[in-house]
């Protein structure tokens, strides 16, 4: 969460003046003007209990939550939801991070929505159903998933039954079900959408991962093993460069995957941004893999990158999606301003 919230350039938003609130795992927190090193090693640490009081000190108009994860998302977000409004909060609304961040109520949402075959054929096993998995109702090779883990943790393809049944049990080791689903030999892809004023959709950048069609992209190709200068782990996923589809020549490509964003993008009632994790099979179906609600606004942060490549300006997207928070805290209000972690000095109607 760190790094990615070191890569906002704050200069760059000029209406907005930034004020920090760092959650630290001991159930402490420190309230900072900035994330120089040396800050925050001199910043006083208070216990949660403090919480409402320096937000109500800070007084701000906006909060973008940084730390991601089922479990770090979740609670915080409650936290200072609690505190002050639901909607201060830039981008989706919690409920749907928490769903986004576990892929069996991922899963489970799209088909309720009508969009089951927005994903690959699959199903949600637990200890009480896992008989279930001796009948199948597709054919191997298959992929096991822990829902909640992140970067391909957890994400095993199985060849064959017995493969499958130890991928389980190492996966209800680690969470309460496992998603089991249906291979899909193809290209690995992911792309953007976000929302503007009039609640019209933009489609991003789609990056093609360079994986072979019948493997799949694995937390080995994310990650590296070798070290920066600092001696931390080389973080190859946002550093290295990405390989964007062709909108012009791959105009089928990118039509195929707009019509399966956008339509999980208003199925589920996503408001602002989301990313998708998709794959294509080589008969040209689009099948996502899972959707991403995190978004930093900085150098790191792939929303910022893949709406680059489109021609949008970080500083575009991010005053954009600000003033639409700031109509929905007016319109929840009655006018009434509440806390948040930003202070615009503009005019959202501009």
């Amino acid at each position: 969460s760190l790094l990615y919230t070191k890569s906002i350039k704050v200069e760059q938003f000029e209406n907005y003046s930034f004020k920090f609130i760092m959650c630290y795992p001991d159930e402490t927190f420190s309230y900072v003007s900035n994330l120089n090193d040396d800050t925050l090693a001199e910043s006083e640490k208070f216990t949660m209990e403090r919480l409402p009081n320096v937000i109500r000190e800070i007084a701000p108009d906006l909060m973008l939550m940084q730390a991601f994860g089922f479990e770090t998302c979740g609670k915080y977000r409650r936290i200072f939801e609690n505190i002050g409004n639901p909607s201060i909060f830039m981008g989706p609304k919690t409920d749907l991070h928490l769903i986004s961040n576990d892929k069996a109520l991922t899963r489970k949402a799209l088909e309720s929505c009508g969009l089951a075959s927005a994903m690959a054929p699959g199903i949600v096993v637990s200890e009480e159903n896992r008989d279930c998995v001796h009948d199948l109702p597709f054919q191997f090779p298959v992929i096991v998933k822990v829902p909640t883990l992140e970067d391909s943790k957890g994400v095993t393809k199985c060849l064959d039954k017995d493969f499958m049944l130890t991928a389980l049990d190492m996966a209800l080791e680690l969470g309460e079900s496992a998603v089991i689903e249906k291979f899909i030999t193809g290209k690995e892809l992911r792309t953007g959408v976000i929302e503007d004023e009039n609640g019209d959709l933009t489609l991003l950048g789609i990056i093609e991962y360079d994986v072979e069609p019948t493997s799949i992209r694995d937390y080995d190709m994310k990650f590296g093993s070798g070290k920066d200068s600092t001696g931390r782990e080389q973080i190859k996923y946002h550093l290295g460069s990405l390989q964007f589809v062709d909108q012009i020549k791959e105009a089928k490509v990118v039509e195929k995957v707009k019509d399966v964003v956008f339509s999980t993008f208003r199925a589920m009632d996503i408001q602002d941004w989301a990313v998708f994790d998709l794959r294509m099979a080589d008969k040209g179906n689009v099948y996502v893999l899972e959707i991403n609600l995190f978004n930093c606004f900085g150098e790191f942060g792939l929303i910022t990158r893949l709406a680059r490549s489109v021609g949008i300006a970080n500083s575009k997207c991010f005053d954009m999606m600000a003033k639409k928070a700031l109509r929905r805290i007016k319109k929840t209000n009655n006018g009434v301003n509440i806390l948040s972690s930003l202070q615009f000095h503009g005019d959202i109607s501009a």
